[in-house]
C-alpha cells in the first residue's frame, strides 16, 4: 500500500557476506568458481510488514486533520501511522512513529509510496537544481553512476502524464530507491520510472558510522505538496520545508 513499512531482515548462513561483495560478484556474474560453488543457494532475506490493529482514529484539529492507525507490535517494534490533512497549505503528510526493536542482524526498513499514473516522470533534488535519474541525456544522471540508490536534497518531482506536478519530502529519511524494493541492483543502463518510490529509513547491509541495530524510538515525515497553489517549484518546497533551529543536537 501506499506508505507501507516493509522490513526486510537478512535470513542467509551467509550472514552479512550474503549482501556484501560477493553477491555483488554473484549478480554481475563475474564470481570465480570457488565462489559459486561455496555460495548457498537458498533466500538471502524475508520481509514482513506490520498489520493494523486499531483505527481509523479521525481527529480534527486547528491546524490539521488526522487519520491515525496502530499496528500491533512485531518483532522489529511497534508503529503509529498518521495522514494528516492541513488547512491553511495544499499539504498532506504522512508521520510514522517506529519504536524499532534492537536488532543485531543485517536489516533493511523501506516505506514503499507507488504512485498511479500510466506514464509519471521522477525528478529529484540535488544540489543546486532536479535531474532525472535513469536518464543518460542532457538534464539526467552521469552515465556509469549508481542507478539503485539516490540520496535526495529536499523533494522529488512527480509529473503525471497530464502536466500535473506534485512534489514528495523525504524528511527524516532522503536516502531513496526506485522501481522495485531490490538492495542487490548494480546495472548502469538507462532506465524508465515505473511509478514505484521508496525511501529508505534503516539499511544496515554493510559497514557503518553508527549503531548497527538503529533502535527507535524515532519518526519519520514525509510531505506531498500541489505545486499549483504556488508561484514558484521553489516557494512551494520552502513553504512547507518545517521551520527548525540551526546548530548542534
Amino acid at each position: 500500500g501506499f506508505g507501507q513499512l516493509v522490513h526486510e531482515r537478512v535470513v542467509h548462513p551467509w550472514g552479512w557476506k550474503a549482501v556484501g561483495n560477493e553477491q555483488r560478484f554473484m549478480a554481475l556474474d563475474v564470481a570465480n568458481e570457488v565462489l559459486r560453488q561455496s555460495y548457498p543457494d537458498v533466500p538471502v532475506f524475508e520481509r514482513s510488514s506490520p498489520t493494523i490493529k486499531t483505527g481509523p482514529v479521525i481527529t480534527n484539529g486547528p491546524l490539521f486533520d488526522e487519520i491515525k492507525f496502530s499496528y500491533t507490535p512485531a518483532e522489529f517494534g511497534a508503529i503509529q501511522l498518521s495522514w494528516r490533512f492541513y488547512s491553511a497549505l495544499p499539504l498532506i503528510e504522512l508521520v510514522i512513529d517506529w519504536d524499532k526493536s534492537w536488532s543485531d542482524l543485517p536489516e533493511a526498513a523501506y516505506i514503499a509510496f507507488p504512485f498511479a499514473d500510466d506514464q509519471p516522470t521522477l525528478d529529484l533534488e540535488t544540489g543546486g537544481g532536479f535531474f532525472r535519474p535513469g536518464s543518460h541525456e542532457t538534464g539526467g544522471q552521469l552515465p556509469g553512476t549508481c542507478s539503485s540508490y539516490y540520496t535526495l536534497q529536499r523533494a522529488a518531482r512527480v509529473t503525471r502524464q497530464d502536466g500535473a506536478k506534485g512534489l514528495w519530502l523525504p524528511l527524516d529519511a532522503p536516502l531513496v530507491m526506485t522501481n522495485e524494493l531490490n538492495f542487490n541492483r548494480w546495472e548502469t543502463e538507462p532506465w524508465t520510472w515505473n511509478g514505484f518510490l521508496a525511501s529508505m529509513p534503516v539499511n544496515h547491509y554493510w559497514h557503518t558510522n553508527f549503531p548497527t541495530s538503529q533502535r527507535g524510538p524515532f519518526r519519520l515525515r514525509y510531505r506531498f505538496v500541489s505545486q499549483q497553489a504556488f508561484a514558484s517549484e521553489a516557494q512551494a518546497i520552502e513553504s512547507v520545508l518545517p521551520v527548525e533551529a540551526l546548530g548542534w543536537h
